[in-house]
């Protein structure tokens, strides 16, 4: 199979190769013409969950708050750089997620540098091309999130590391260094690209310098590169927090999410937790606390969390394996796992989006890279050996589409590898080449079409209802109520058959019948609203939810009272006006 696959020619420094031009034009064509229509649909300046965390984050170091208080719980790469640029051009979404688009088509370009150094010419313009129209990248690079930082900087570590054997200038090993420390900041389990990468530095040396301290250099630099640059992140947490933590203090509740006794192959969060980016850290702190009857910081908290996820894991290598291989089929498949944000929901108002190839397209292709890079192993150990890190991590953990997004780069190498060895069979058109080539376009045609197919178990019920409710939201942005009612009845017929008593359930529908209710309330169906709303005071909530419900009953209920509509329950309205206020000041009283 790897007999008439060429390797890539030595780097010839010529003074004009247009391809980087031309990966830069269709990148920067591509990203304005969806940067155009994203301006003109409701998704410009709609954040939610985890958007909202790093924009307050990035206001405060932009007033001036650098070093916050706590320990770090979320990455602060993002907020740090996202603060930097408000402070200079201030609270504009357009010219901070053009910035990201920029960054993005950047990338495209350096990773069609780093493909050429490994692989050639043909295979560097395809991928740097697939790279530059990727759907789920572009919008991804798009929102007010770090996730478009971990595509980027595995690029840039990547570029770092190939560009060190041209001329062996270890400048290049600290700039891949500082590439994956850059990327730590961003995710943790990033530091796992010193693996591959050392490894690789380590083999190329190996052919120059017999003696192992020479070798052992490259090698030694890039790890010195990444903990110089992690090293701020430390001391500033050990100075403001008194905890020696080098970036977050969330690894020991992530990686218990991924194995406790609740666990399921998509993200899951137990009974305790919220699920909100602003209360999921303290619900785990206050329930480490009350398992083990003392106070605990969220370092401690973390280790805890840690510990009983390694119980979990260890107690049931069965499960554990299981898990894995669901992981791995929900990882491979083009379905882009939603978390705050939701791709699916963006190409029902963003047009190009749905013209663009997303994972399903790309899938097949890399597969058969894989498969290329096995039989070949020299070059390919590289880009195998950081796919594997991302792929790893994964099945560690859990997938989002936005943790799949760092390993997307290599597998686009992977995948322009298999386009131009399916290709070469022009040039080679014997039946040896004929018939492998066919085999390889087999493979690829079962993997993409099993990709296509739905994820593992179906679309969960929680994702369903998140997408409803997304798409609900933005059309009532655009000020369709139609499509907005019809979508929250949606998730009220997702959970009909469920117990509704369950809090992430509950906040669900809760959050339904609140916006039913108000656009009743809009069309003056106050009978309606009632309906709703009394069903939503029933559901077991949070208070920050029943503050909602709380204050949205009181103001129905002085709008029933001037129209004097009978509502059942309601026997005084003055009596009921009354306990609903004194509720609701008990419960913000306890809120403060």
């Amino acid at each position: 199979m790897s007999s008439d696959i060429s390797e890539p020619a030595a780097i010839e420094h010529r003074p004009r190769d247009l391809f980087p031009w031309v990966v830069l034009a269709i990148a920067c064509a591509v990203r304005a013409t969806f940067f155009v229509q994203y301006c003109r649909s409701p998704l410009l300046g709609y954040l939610r969950a985890d958007h909202v965390f790093y924009v307050r984050w990035a206001r405060q170091i932009a007033e001036g708050d650098w070093l916050g208080t706590g320990v770090f719980q979320q990455a602060p790469l993002y907020p740090y750089l996202l603060g930097l640029v408000m402070s200079v051009v201030g609270e504009r979404p357009g010219i901070l997620l053009a910035g990201q688009l920029l960054v993005g088509a950047t990338s495209c370009v350096l990773l069609y540098g780093a493909a050429r150094r490994l692989f050639g010419r043909p295979t560097a313009l395809i991928a740097g091309l697939l790279m530059a129209v990727y759907g789920p990248g572009l919008y991804y690079e798009c929102l007010l999130m770090k996730s478009f930082l971990s595509p980027a900087l595995t690029i840039a570590a990547l570029y770092g590391a190939v560009r060190f054997p041209d001329h062996r200038r270890h400048v290049w090993v600290w700039i891949a260094g500082f590439a994956i420390g850059l990327a730590c900041l961003v995710a943790e389990n990033h530091v796992l690209l010193l693996l591959p990468i050392g490894c690789w530095l380590w083999c190329r040396e190996r052919t120059i310098a017999t003696d192992w301290r020479a070798r052992l250099a490259a090698p030694a630099q890039l790890a010195l590169a990444t903990a110089v640059t992690l090293l701020p992140s430390l001391i500033r947490n050990l100075v403001v927090a008194g905890e020696l933590i080098v970036v977050t203090s969330g690894g020991g509740e992530v990686f218990y999410l991924a194995h406790g006794p609740t666990a399921q192959a998509y993200y899951s969060t137990p009974a305790f937790v919220t699920g909100n980016p602003f209360l999921e850290h303290e619900d785990f702190r206050l329930e480490a606390e009350r398992r083990l009857g003392r106070k605990l910081g969220y370092g401690e908290s973390s280790r805890y969390w840690a510990r009983e996820g390694m119980r979990s894991m260890l107690a049931d290598p069965a499960r554990t394996a299981r898990l894995a291989g669901q992981k791995a089929a929900i990882l491979f498949n083009d379905y882009e796992v939603p978390d705050g944000e939701n791709f699916t929901v963006a190409t029902r108002f963003i047009a190009a989006l749905r013209w663009l190839p997303t994972f399903g397209w790309i899938g097949g292709l890399g597969a058969l890279g894989a498969c290329l890079c096995v039989s070949r192993w020299r070059n390919d150990r590289l880009v195998l050996g950081m796919a594997a890190v991302h792929i790893f991590t994964v099945l560690l953990l859990y997938n989002f589409g936005r943790f799949r997004l760092g390993l997307m780069p290599l597998w686009i190498i992977l995948a322009a590898l298999a386009i131009t060895w399916l290709a070469a069979v022009v040039r080679s058109p014997g039946r040896r080449a004929i018939a492998s080539r066919l085999l390889g376009l087999g493979l690829v045609v079962a993997v993409s079409v099993s990709m296509f197919g739905p994820p593992l178990g179906g679309i969960p019920p929680g994702h369903r209802a998140g997408q409803a409710i997304s798409t609900a939201d933005l059309a009532l942005r655009q000020g369709n109520t139609t499509l907005a009612e019809t979508q929250f009845r949606e998730v009220l017929a997702i959970y009909r058959d469920f117990d509704q008593r369950t809090p992430k359930i509950a906040r669900l529908v809760t959050t339904a019948h609140l916006e039913l209710a108000r656009l009743a309330f809009g069309s003056g169906d106050l009978a309606t609203v009632g309906e709703h709303l009394q069903i939503a005071r029933r559901l077991p909530n949070r208070d920050d939810v029943r503050e909602r419900v709380l204050s949205d009953w009181i103001e129905f209920l002085e709008a029933a009272q001037r129209n004097r509509l009978t509502v059942p329950e309601i026997g005084n309205y003055e009596n009921a006006l009354a306990d609903a206020a004194k509720e609701l000041a008990a419960l913000r009283a306890r809120q403060d």
